[in-house]
């Protein structure tokens, strides 16, 4: 039996991928002709060749023009060879368009991609966009399996309860942290950055998005299509701790979003430039790289009450991990069957300083709750994962 994975957006596939294959299933990665650059399996793995003969190259583009302007026959083609198929994006769509069901299904992004995402349809250039909207609709609602990982998010779950679909509650192992890479293996420039770091008494790391500077709403923001970061809490934490505690540390940030100007200018106003490292944008092969040698890290702090790709990418590492969110605990577990992730909940800026000074003061206590991060994720997600996923192909 064949399982095609179709997308990678987030590298969701290409770590499922890997994950099933090393479970004995013959699976394959099908990548849409626009997977962003970072969003790539070469970005996310040293041994590539050993992967490549399982990764295909479609001409199918993940867009509402591509769902319009490409054939049935075209689709088909693309699609022919597999048995079992996974998709996330407009996959649906392509599946509609073609008469076919879709076996399974879970949403990379917030409310459901394309379904969930608002539009004006007064505009005349969104016009092409409405058929590939009624094609995923329809696609979607004769999807054998839908599954729901975010199961707080009121838009994705007001999405699937607009379509009449139950989803379940099942995680993507979105992370695959069971390649090594020697350490006489580790590119020079890597190398630079870690001695680099070996220079501080203490690492704090994040490579979040910088996406903050708009209203906080506790929501999606449709304009941008993403929640927002509050990566200046983080900015503002870090200042107030510095002031108070001698310690040499080192703020490790990432030049990856329409923000990053803007904490550039707040970093010059708070006068802590010389405690921040900027790290170009990186594939998470060279980011798992480094969170290694990261003491603490910050995932998101805005209020949409969930946590994203850089937290998941810090628990499969095994470090303790400041993120806001508002879930409620046992929800989560009744919802979703397994225990909370030991996250740190912050509100403020002023909770992060308290939490980065008592890291000082207590650093066995946040030792442990990095190894409680890893056991976390290696016992409910990763690998752990594989055997769900082998009952939703199976079925």
């Amino acid at each position: 039996m064949k399982v095609a994975l179709i997308g990678n957006m987030n590298n969701n596939n290409f770590s499922l991928l890997r994950y099933l294959r090393d479970a004995g299933i013959d699976a394959y990665l099908l990548l849409y002709t626009n997977e962003l650059e970072h969003f790539t399996p070469l970005s996310d793995t040293w041994f590539f060749e050993k992967h490549k003969p399982y990764i295909i190259q479609t001409n199918l583009e993940n867009s509402e023009r591509g769902v319009l302007f490409t054939s049935k026959k075209n689709i088909e083609n693309n699609f022919k060879n597999y048995n079992v198929f996974i998709g996330s994006g407009l996959t649906p769509a392509y599946f509609a368009k073609m008469g076919k069901t879709l076996d399974i299904y879970y949403p990379y992004g917030i409310g459901i991609e394309y379904y969930g995402n608002k539009i004006n349809y007064l505009r005349i250039a969104n016009l092409f966009k409405i058929p590939a909207r009624i094609l995923q609709k329809r696609g979607l609602k004769k999807t054998k399996k839908c599954i729901i990982s975010n199961v707080m998010e009121h838009e994705t779950v007001e999405s699937y309860k607009k379509l009449s679909i139950t989803p379940i509650g099942l995680n993507i192992p979105m992370v695959y942290n069971l390649e090594i890479l020697e350490e006489k293996d580790i590119p020079e420039k890597l190398k630079k950055i870690i001695t680099e770091f070996k220079q501080y008494e203490k690492i704090v790391f994040s490579h979040v998005t910088h996406r903050w500077d708009f209203e906080d709403s506790g929501s999606i923001n449709h304009k941008l299509y993403n929640i927002n970061r509050r990566n200046d809490k983080l900015i503002r934490g870090f200042a107030i701790y510095q002031k108070n505690n001698p310690k040499k540390s080192l703020l490790v940030l990432s030049e990856y979003g329409p923000d990053a100007p803007k904490s550039k200018a707040l970093i010059e106003e708070l006068n802590i430039q010389k405690s921040v490292l900027w790290l170009p944008i990186l594939g998470r092969k060279e980011l798992m790289l480094l969170i290694r040698h990261a003491h603490i890290c910050v995932g998101e702090l805005g209020e949409a009450g969930t946590w994203g790709g850089s937290t998941w990418e810090f628990l499969a590492m095994g470090k303790p991990v400041i993120n806001r969110y508002k879930m409620d605990e046992g929800k989560y577990k009744e919802m979703m069957g397994i225990p909370f992730p030991p996250l740190i909940n912050i509100e403020n800026e002023n909770n992060i300083a308290d939490v980065l000074l008592e890291h000082d003061l207590n650093l066995p206590k946040y030792q442990k709750i990095g190894e409680e991060s890893l056991l976390w994720f290696n016992h409910y997600n990763g690998a752990s994962l594989i055997p769900e996923f082998k009952k939703l192909i199976t079925e």
